[in-house]
C-alpha cells in the first residue's frame, strides 16, 4: 500500500495473520464465499456501479481495492441515544466513501487519495466485532460500509458463530444500491440512513453525485422493507429497525422540506427522524459561498415547524451549536481501539 495503510497491529484479542485478500483455507471454505469474490471482481456496490475488478488492484471512484481499509475503531458517543446508550457504540470507522461531500466531516480518511488506515483481513474484523461487544457496547456500528460490504458479510458470520449477539447498525450516507441491500438482509439489524437534497443538481454540487437523490431515497424505502421500523432493547437500546437522519444545510431550506415530505408521504409518520443542526462548515464548507456558516437559529425553526406540521414526532432534534465538537470526524485520530480495552457498565 505504498507506506500508507499500515499493518494492523497484534494485540492480545486479535490473532496475529497476514493481512491478505484470502483468509486460511478453513475459513475461506466456509465464510469467504463465492459471492463475496463476485461482488469485488465486478464491483457495483453502490449506485456509481464501477463495475472494476477489485480483485486484480483495479479501484473505482471510492478508491477502495481489495484489502481492507479501517481507519478507527471503538467505544464511541457521538451517536443518537438508542445507538450510544450509556455504554457507548462499538464503531468501527472504515477507510473511504464512494461520495465527495463538500462538507464532510470525516474527509481525514474518507476522501484522502491514496486511502489512509490499516489493512486488516475479514477475520480480523470479526475479531474487533467481538471485542466490541466484550468491551460492553451496545452494538456494532459500521460507518460508511458500503466499499466494503463483501468484508462485512465475511466478518459478521464469522463473528456470530463465536458468540457476536449484539445488533449491527448499518451507519450510511444512503448511497448504497437496493441489490446490495439485498445481500445485507441476513446481517443488518439497523439501519442508520441520511437522506438529503431537494434534486439531483443539489446532490451532484454538494456531493458529487447526481446519482445520490434518487439512489438515497430508494435504498430508505427498501431499508424500511427489510427491517421496519425502530424497536426498542428491554434497555433502550435499538434492537432493528430504521432511523433517518436529515443533516440541515445552510441556505438550503427547500432541501429540508422535501426531504422531510418524503419521509412523511412516501416512507412513514412512524418512522424515527433525527433532525441535526450541528452543521460545522469543514473541509471545502470553509470558503463556500452557501454552506460557508452554520445553521441559523430561524432556518432551525423552520425545519421543526415542517417536522411537526407533517406528524413526524418519532426521534430526536439537535440545536444549532450543541453538537460536541470533539466528537466530529475532523478531530479524530487514528486508532486501533486500545485505548477502550476496559469495559463500561452503566
Amino acid at each position: 500500500m505504498g507506506g500508507v495503510a499500515a499493518k494492523a497491529p497484534v494485540c492480545q484479542w486479535i490473532k496475529s495473520h497476514c493481512v491478505c485478500l484470502m483468509l486460511s483455507r478453513a475459513e475461506s471454505s466456509s465464510h469467504w464465499d463465492r459471492e463475496c469474490r463476485e461482488l469485488l471482481a465486478a464491483c457495483r456496490l453502490c449506485p456509481h456501479r464501477c463495475g472494476v475488478n477489485r480483485l486484480a488492484g483495479a479501484t473505482g471512484r471510492c478508491g477502495a481495492g481489495a484489502e481492507l481499509l479501517i481507519y478507527r475503531f471503538g467505544r464511541h458517543f457521538g451517536e443518537e441515544p438508542p445507538i450510544s446508550g450509556c455504554r457507548g457504540s462499538g464503531t468501527v470507522f472504515f477507510s473511504s466513501c464512494p461520495l465527495r461531500c463538500v462538507y464532510c466531516q470525516n474527509h481525514n480518511w474518507s476522501q484522502s487519495r491514496p486511502l489512509v488506515g490499516r489493512t486488516y483481513s475479514p477475520g480480523d474484523l470479526a475479531d474487533i466485532f467481538l471485542h466490541l461487544q466484550n468491551l460492553g457496547c451496545h452494538n456494532v456500528n459500521l460507518v460508511t460500509p458500503e466499499p466494503w460490504i463483501p468484508h462485512i458479510m465475511s466478518a459478521v458470520s464469522m463473528a456470530r458463530a463465536r458468540g457476536l449477539s449484539i445488533p449491527i447498525v448499518y451507519n450510511t450516507s444512503g448511497f448504497v444500491t437496493e441489490e446490495s441491500l439485498k445481500k445485507l438482509a441476513n446481517t443488518v439489524d439497523v439501519y442508520l440512513t441520511d437522506l438529503r437534497y431537494s434534486s439531483p443538481e443539489e446532490a451532484r454540487e454538494f456531493s458529487g453525485a447526481q446519482e445520490y437523490f434518487d439512489a438515497s431515497r430508494r435504498a430508505a424505502m427498501a431499508m424500511l422493507a427489510q427491517v421496519g421500523p425502530l424497536r426498542y432493547q428491554g434497555d433502550g437500546t435499538a434492537a432493528r429497525g430504521v432511523i433517518v437522519r436529515h443533516l440541515i444545510l445552510p441556505g438550503l431550506s427547500a432541501a429540508t422540506d422535501s426531504t422531510l415530505t418524503f419521509i412523511a408521504e412516501r416512507l412513514s409518520r412512524a418512522v424515527h427522524v433525527s433532525l441535526l443542526g450541528q452543521f460545522e462548515p469543514v473541509h471545502g464548507a470553509e470558503t463556500h459561498a452557501t454552506l460557508g456558516r452554520r445553521v441559523s437559529a430561524r432556518e432551525y425553526a423552520g425545519a421543526l415547524r415542517t417536522l411537526r406540521g407533517l406528524g413526524l414526532t418519532n426521534g430526536w432534534r439537535q440545536r444549532p451549536g450543541t453538537a460536541c465538537t470533539e466528537l466530529l470526524g475532523v478531530w479524530m485520530p487514528p486508532s486501533d481501539g486500545t485505548e477502550f480495552e476496559t469495559p463500561e457498565d452503566c
